[in-house]
């Protein structure tokens, strides 16, 4: 049996009713409720949110690190952005194996690690994350650990082993508000499919608490998302993606349709949201790009991948976050010139409040940006192709 709500038109306020001075009001959401059998809600959203420009969020980059041909501000490979509760900006290099210290200013300030096997050093860093105690978390997928920093100076305050299978990029884990360490890992399944695992942690013994109930994609087979698929073809397979939150929901989704599923971390499904959009064609420019690049490998590959291996459409989505006020933020597929520049905002109830713009592109993969209250810390590239950390301010209004 299905309940169906329909929201009336009554004016929403989102961020707490101020009487002075008076703040213009939100549209009425427009989309529907539905209560399935077993307990779960059904949002349905229309492609229309409920912000005015009033409310509209806008990513404003303010200060940026990097970029430099070498020295502490030359990054081979950013995995891992991490903002301080001081404001300092923590930065993980993939390709040196280290972590960079700087300030809110941007000066550098320190670097912990280099690449190795001994205390304190890295093989596989896959991650960053803050503890409540404002201790550096790094997980260290090649050495099969976990070691905690304090920042300021560099000390190595404890070391824990990493049980977690594998390695998932890019991290999605973290601290819960129970205190405890979460991480994900992957299993392949015999008929094809992963099961993607979580586990709780204990930070102080590293002690896996428990293993929480996995999630199992599966996909058709096609010749795309084969093992052999060139990786310029990546972004158009559908793939699994989710997002941890730290008030201990999970969300997750196939981007091959919008649906977005939030489930607590012991595997009861809460809500289900959905969006009405419309397909994102690939452009005649991107498929002379993609098959310039497939010819380019043609060697690398036991068959011959073409023009017509490229699918006209883009997935519905390419990856989700949380951000602040238990809001989710979806990265939608765009076209070339909105890529990195475009995410979806929905409350955490699953209505959605608008699209948010950025002045810079962000990357995604393999480091994911972190939202806070007032800023968007991510990782961009120059037009020479050299990595930078960004600070974006989030502005709220018209005037950006």
């Amino acid at each position: 049996m299905i309940r169906r709500v329909v929201l009336a038109a009554s004016v929403l306020c989102l961020a707490g009713c101020r009487s002075e001075p008076e703040r213009p009001r939100t549209q009425p959401w427009k989309g529907t409720v539905d209560t399935l059998a077993g307990g779960t809600v059904r949002v349905t959203n229309p492609t229309e949110g409920i912000w005015t420009e009033a409310d509209r969020w806008h990513f404003v980059a303010e200060r940026r690190i990097g970029g430099a041909d070498s020295g502490a501000f030359s990054f081979g490979e950013i995995v891992g952005v991490a903002p301080a509760p001081s404001g300092d900006i923590v930065v993980a290099d993939g390709a040196t194996q280290e972590i960079r210290l700087f300030d809110a200013s941007g000066r550098y300030l320190n670097t912990l690690g280099h690449k190795g096997k001994g205390p304190g050093e890295f093989a596989d860093i896959i991650g960053l994350a803050w503890d409540p105690d404002a201790r550096l978390w790094v997980a260290d997928a090649g050495n099969s650990r976990y070691i905690a920093f304090r920042a300021t100076g560099g000390d190595t305050l404890r070391t824990i082993p990493r049980r977690v299978p594998g390695a998932l990029h890019p991290w999605v884990a973290g601290f819960g508000d129970d205190l405890n360490l979460y991480d994900a890992g992957a299993e392949p399944r015999a008929d094809g499919g992963t099961d993607f695992a979580f586990y709780r942690i204990d930070p102080l013994m590293g002690t896996l608490f428990a293993k929480l109930p996995p999630l199992t994609y599966r996909v058709a087979r096609t010749a795309l998302n084969g093992n052999a698929a060139p990786p310029v073809l990546s972004a158009l397979i559908p793939r699994f993606t989710f997002a941890f939150g730290p008030n201990r929901y999970l969300w997750f989704g196939t981007t091959d349709r919008y649906e977005i599923t939030q489930r607590t971390w012991l595997g009861d499904t809460v809500r289900i949201i959905n969006m009405e959009t419309q397909p994102i064609s690939v452009t005649d420019a991107e498929k002379d790009s993609i098959s310039q690049e497939l010819t380019r490998t043609a060697r690398l590959y036991a068959r011959p991948w073409g023009r017509s291996d490229i699918p006209s459409v883009k997935p519905a989505f390419v990856r989700i976050f949380t951000g602040p006020d238990s809001t989710v933020i979806v990265q939608p597929s765009a076209s070339p010139a909105d890529e990195g520049r475009i995410f979806d905002v929905f409350d955490s109830s699953g209505r959605y409040l608008g699209r948010a713009t950025s002045d810079v592109a962000f990357i995604t993969y393999p480091v994911r940006p972190v939202f806070t209250e007032e800023f968007v810390y991510g990782v961009t590239a120059t037009k020479t192709g050299a990595q930078q950390v960004v600070r974006a301010r989030i502005y709220r209004g018209p005037g950006r």
